[in-house]
């Protein structure tokens, strides 16, 4: 039989940060909750499971789960000079990293039990209440922008587990919250934090940066110069300052990404590194779009150019975009070359705009 002390010995052997356990993988009070939120239309993520049953009961995935392992890689390095990066963004991607990690410690897990045991893992993207699994195994408790906190490395962590088909003893939930602080929701640029534990992801920066198709006027000016993320509540937490940093190297990046790289990225030939970074699973014309409208946003001159460049794509809603931001960048010069752009354009979205545009600043 496995004892705890010796899964949390070798899970620091393979590299994580945090090992805890819990047995309490049914979440009946979150249930509840989610059944709630449904009906008002605030559902977790956009990109949550939304079968309710499966998220809040583990054994609906894996019928013989027991006991949750619940690891956490922190990622807050040291230095950051990616200002338009989340800073989970790092030159590997984390999904994979970690899973490598999963993989070895299962492997030095299997060498110490008595016997053979039945295991499901995952890695961040877990199909049930991930978090709250977290809260339950005392990773750390949830944070009124419903992250999960951990005391010594903030929330800058990323979660991964294993579930067994083994009775382990069970760690305790953590007994601490936020008090009365509210930084990271009076900080959240979009206000997405309606209330303490409550977040609207639909008005979520991080999610505006990953939704597809077109965004609103409004939408575009909530994203400001973000290409990818947003970390903004995360970063005003008192719980995030002081705390231990990354000791993986692997999960940091080396070069500052700047807007024009992402403008001028080759989409039919990306570069590698890119290729590589938890940022590429939309597409990297989704990238190139959230940097048209940094630059917009930054009303830089500088961009006015490889932005023009632009009109030219093959892809209409990277024309869409490219017009906008050459209004909000310089009017008296685009109104000119919206002018004639407007007879030559072919697809009827962009022309829409254009003609709203041209309207709007007559």
């Amino acid at each position: 039989m496995l004892k705890k002390s010796k899964i949390k010995e070798l899970a620091k052997k393979a590299g994580f940060d945090i090992c805890r356990i819990t047995d309490k993988i049914e979440f009946a009070v979150e249930k509840n909750i989610l059944k709630k939120r449904e009906k008002r239309g605030y559902w977790p993520s956009p990109f949550f499971n939304k079968d309710i049953n499966k998220v809040c009961d583990i054994k609906q995935i894996f019928s013989d789960a027991e006991t949750a392992v619940v690891l956490a890689v922190s990622y807050q390095q040291k230095a950051d000079n990616n200002p338009y990066l989340s800073k989970y963004i790092g030159k590997n991607d984390y999904h994979i990293y970690i899973y490598n990690m999963l993989e070895n410690l299962i492997k030095m897990l299997q060498k110490e039990a008595e016997k053979p045991f039945k295991f499901q893992k995952f890695v961040d993207t877990a199909p049930f209440m991930e978090r709250a699994l977290a809260r339950n195994a005392g990773v750390g408790f949830t944070g009124k922008n419903s992250f999960i906190i951990n005391p010594e490395y903030g929330s800058f962590i990323f979660l991964a587990e294993i579930m067994l088909n083994l009775k382990i003893e069970p760690d305790k939930k953590l007994n601490i919250d936020c008090g009365s602080c509210r930084k990271c929701i009076d900080s959240c640029p979009a206000e997405a934090i309606i209330k303490p534990y409550l977040t609207d992801f639909s008005r979520c920066i991080s999610y505006l940066t990953q939704k597809r198709g077109i965004l609103t006027l409004k939408e575009r000016k909530i994203i400001g110069k973000n290409i990818w993320g947003c970390d903004v509540c995360q970063e005003v937490c008192p719980y995030n300052k002081n705390v231990k940093h990354s000791r993986h190297p692997e999960l940091k990046l080396d070069k500052l990404f700047v807007i024009e790289y992402f403008i001028n990225i080759d989409r039919k030939h990306p570069p590698l590194e890119l290729k590589e970074m938890a940022l590429s699973w939309r597409g990297f014309r989704i990238l190139q779009r959230n940097a048209i409208i940094a630059a917009a946003n930054s009303r830089a001159e500088k961009y006015f150019t490889i932005i023009k460049n632009k009109l030219e794509d093959r892809s209409p809603i990277i024309r869409f975009y490219a017009v906008w931001a050459l209004m909000e960048i310089n009017e008296s010069k685009a109104y000119k070359i919206l002018e004639e752009l407007l007879y030559i354009e072919d697809s009827k979205v962009v022309k829409a705009e254009i003609k709203r545009l041209l309207n709007d600043n007559y």
